[in-house]
């Protein structure tokens, strides 16, 4: 349903936001003064509206390589070669994070570098030439 404002023309008092049906009969408006009151024209609302069409880019993640126009296409795009926008992603990790991910890395590695006694039971079986 939709809002009226209304205005009498004798105390000029306002009704706002008033609902009627589009197809009101004229003695369902309301009265003041002991007449009717006058439809009262006010601005619209302001509505802000986000534009959906970004601007257009290749794809170059397949060989296809489309022209992506909207975020919609950029979705199904997507969804469609399972790939993962990185903006969805979050945030980067902080330094402490990389740190610890070294240090984790750093330790596997370790863990799998021969020492020096396995080095030389290594080059006896002519196999460190491949692990190095």
């Amino acid at each position: 349903m939709p809002q009226y404002d209304f205005q009498c023309s004798e105390c000029k008092r306002v009704l706002e936001n008033q609902f009627l049906r589009i197809t009101h009969l004229p003695d369902e408006l309301p009265f003041c003064c002991d007449q009717t009151m006058n439809y009262y024209i006010t601005q619209p609302p302001l509505i802000h509206w986000v534009d959906p069409n970004i601007d257009a880019f290749r794809a170059i993640a397949t060989k296809d390589r489309p022209i992506i126009r909207s975020k919609r296409e950029n979705r199904e795009y997507m969804a469609r070669h399972d790939l993962i926008d990185a903006n969805e992603l979050g945030p980067p990790p902080t330094h402490e994070e990389t740190q610890k991910t070294v240090a984790d890395m750093q330790a596997s590695i370790d863990a799998i570098t021969p020492t020096g006694n396995m080095k030389k039971e290594l080059k006896q079986q002519g196999i460190l030439d491949v692990v190095e």
